[in-house]
C-alpha cells in the first residue's frame, strides 16, 4: 500500500465554509474584459468571506496541506503564485493591483450579501467538479447546490506577468482557476425568491366558474351582434 502524499499544487487553496455567489458552475458563460472584449465562455463563480468571521479565525482554508486562516492562505498562495514564476524575492516586493488580483473587497461592490465581505473572484474554461456532502457528482437539474449557498470550494491562483498580448498592454495580474465545488448547507438564496403555492388564492368557493357562461341566451338579434 503506498503512504506517498498527495502532490501539493502551488496556488491551490481549499477554501472552508464560504458562501458561493453568480455561480455558473454547470454552463459555461461569455465574459467582458474591461476593454469591452468577451472572452472565452468560461465556467465561473465568486465565493464571499464575512471580514469579521475571517479576521476572527472562524474562516480556515487549507494551503500546502496546512489549515491556517483564511486571508494567510490566500495571500501564501498569492506570493507562491508570483514566485513560481519569478523567484521568492521579487515576489514579496511585487505590486499587483486590487482590480488585478482574484481577491477582492466586497464593500467596493454594489451586489447583494456582499457587503462586509471579501470575495475570490474565479473562472476556468474547463468544467469543475460539483459535489454533494457525500461526495457524489451533483449536476444541475439536482438543484443543491445555487448562489447564496455555503461551500467548501478550490481555486488555483495563478501569476501573469505585465507585458503585451497581442496590441494590448496587460498587467501585473494574479487570478483564479475554479477547480471544484463541494455544497456544505443551505443559504439564503441571492435574487429573487421562487414563486410557490401561497402566491395564489384559493378560488374554489367564488360563485363565478370558468366555463359555465354560456355564448347564446337564445336571442338571435343579440347573437348575431357578436
Amino acid at each position: 500500500m503506498s503512504t506517498d502524499k498527495k502532490k501539493e499544487v502551488i496556488g491551490r487553496v481549499k477554501l472552508k465554509n464560504v458562501r458561493l455567489s453568480f455561480a455558473d458552475l454547470f454552463k459555461p458563460k461569455t465574459l467582458k474584459r474591461e476593454d469591452g472584449s468577451e472572452s472565452d465562455p468560461k465556467f465561473s463563480s465568486n465565493f464571499l468571506i464575512d471580514k469579521v468571521k475571517a479576521k476572527a479565525g472562524e474562516i480556515k482554508a487549507i494551503y500546502m496541506g496546512k489549515e491556517m486562516p483564511v486571508m494567510n492562505a490566500l495571500k501564501a498562495a498569492k506570493i507562491d503564485a508570483i514566485a513560481k514564476k519569478i523567484g521568492d524575492e521579487k515576489a514579496k516586493d511585487l505590486k499587483v493591483r486590487s482590480n488585478n488580483y482574484a481577491v477582492k473587497d466586497g464593500d467596493e461592490e454594489n451586489y447583494d450579501g456582499y457587503e462586509g465581505c471579501w470575495y475570490v473572484s474565479s473562472n476556468n474554461t474547463k468544467k469543475p467538479l460539483v459535489k454533494g456532502k457525500d461526495k457524489r457528482n451533483l449536476t444541475e437539474s439536482d438543484g443543491v447546490v445555487y448562489s447564496g449557498c455555503y461551500v467548501n470550494a478550490i481555486v488555483t491562483l495563478w501569476y501573469q506577468a505585465a507585458g503585451k498580448k497581442g496590441e494590448n498592454v496587460v498587467p501585473h495580474a494574479v487570478y483564479g482557476s475554479l477547480e471544484a465545488v463541494q455544497f456544505l448547507r443551505d443559504g439564503e438564496s441571492f435574487g429573487a425568491p421562487g414563486v410557490d403555492d401561497d402566491d395564489f388564492d384559493d378560488l374554489t368557493d367564488d360563485d363565478d366558474e370558468i366555463g359555465t357562461d354560456d355564448t347564446s341566451d337564445g336571442d338571435d338579434d343579440d347573437d348575431d351582434m357578436l
